[in-house]
């Protein structure tokens, strides 16, 4: 009985069945071995369907006493937000092993891509760091952007590496509309992502 509901039939007998619904106030009757007739109280307006019914049989048989399993699927973990980051560092340490880099990763995401938002707080960062702007790439502890590279993550001509003593230690732009549509996304994104472990 209530197999109906399960892709693995879980069978109870129609006595039992009557038994606990009748716990339930449910007035239960045992018409043959397949079939209950239930009598339902006016007390109970909560009952509109039989899944109603087989709700209050799961009740009174004790949701504790249904053994609980979890669907085969390989993409459950990435439909819920993560309570605690623990278990995805402890992976990322396993992969990566020995490297060992700070990194900082900011978005803004709103109506308007909003890239001299994100600009400033690279500036903001750089400040704090001491490491000033300097546009004539000398060797000293000064950084600089390099607006001619590529890369298709972002929209042409609005994105630009971060350039410090002729190594590129980041990145900064406004993602391409093809990256958001693709992320389910809808507004426009400016991103910076900094690799912060030389200045701390």
């Amino acid at each position: 009985m209530f197999a109906q509901y399960c892709d693995k039939p879980f069978e109870v007998d129609a006595q039992t069945a009557a038994k606990l619904l009748n716990r339930m106030s449910l007035r239960a009757k045992v018409l043959n071995s397949d079939t209950l007739y239930v009598d339902i109280p006016v007390t109970r307006a909560d009952i509109l369907h039989f899944c109603d019914i087989g709700e209050d049989f799961a009740v009174a048989y004790g949701y504790n006493n249904i053994q609980k399993t979890f669907p085969k699927t390989s993409c459950i973990r990435n439909q819920i937000g993560r309570t605690l980051l623990l278990r995805d560092l402890l992976k990322t340490i396993a992969k990566t092993d020995s490297q060992n880099e700070s990194r900082l990763c900011a978005i803004y995401y709103n109506r308007t891509p909003g890239f001299e938002i994100i600009h400033g707080l690279l500036d903001r960062i750089m400040t704090l760091v001491k490491v000033s702007y300097n546009e004539n790439k000398t060797n000293d502890i000064s950084y600089h952007l390099n607006n001619q590279c590529e890369d298709s993550t972002f929209f042409p001509s609005r994105h630009a590496e971060i350039i410090v003593r002729e190594k590129n230690f980041g990145v900064i732009g406004v993602l391409h509309p093809n990256v958001i549509e693709h992320s389910a996304l809808k507004l426009p994104c400016s991103i910076l992502e900094l690799n912060i472990e030389p200045f701390v």
